[in-house]
């Protein structure tokens, strides 16, 4: 049963890729993905770049019943706040425990499958370019499952080793971000359509 999705996982993605390949030429268009807060591992989007493309990376606003645009708020548990983050994170600072530590708690990330190169979005930076080649994939920068991280503290005359945990990780998350992703660039050698 796992080798058959598995099986029709891979060829989803080669038809896909095959069909952004023939459409390389024609103008950027706008798709929308949804990326949900509580999945622990980096969600596909679907979208591959071929090399030489570069495609921009941004999340609406959204409406509120008053008719007001506000961020989205996806439901990342910020331990410190007990609130939901916003997609650019919450105040926190995240740890070694976390996908990408130093970066804010609970920020939507992007990376690019083959580079693994990893982005994210902040207070001030609300536009993500990604480059190809590769697919774009997302994840809550939470704390990532199946790592232990201790750290050595002082307790009296003895220097002690403690796990280093800061809440439930991505099991406390709930929730959704829309994200909008555009093919900016393509590759010069890409013939374009007349």
């Amino acid at each position: 049963m796992m080798k058959t999705a598995l099986v029709l996982f891979a060829l989803t993605c080669l038809v896909q890729f095959a069909a952004q390949a023939q459409d390389a030429g024609t103008p950027a268009v706008k798709t929308t993905v949804v990326v949900q807060a509580k999945i622990s591992q980096w969600q596909p989007s679907g979208i591959v770049l071929l090399e030489g493309q570069t495609a921009k990376i941004t999340v609406p606003k959204i409406k509120t019943a008053e008719g007001e645009l506000v961020e989205q708020g996806w439901g990342i548990i910020d331990p410190a706040n007990r609130g939901n983050c916003a997609y650019f994170g919450c105040a926190n600072t995240a740890g070694e425990s976390f996908v990408l530590p130093g970066a804010a708690e609970g920020a939507l990330l992007v990376r690019n499958s083959i580079s693994k190169e990893i982005k994210t979005f902040t207070g001030t930076q609300r536009e993500i370019t990604v480059q190809g080649p590769g697919e774009i994939e997302f994840i809550a920068n939470d704390e990532f499952p199946g790592k232990e991280y201790y750290k050595f503290v002082w307790g009296g005359k003895l220097k002690v080793r403690v796990k280093v945990s800061n809440g439930g990780g991505y099991s406390d998350n709930s929730g959704q971000a829309n994200v909008d992703i555009e093919r900016t660039t393509q590759d010069a050698d890409t013939p374009k359509m007349p």
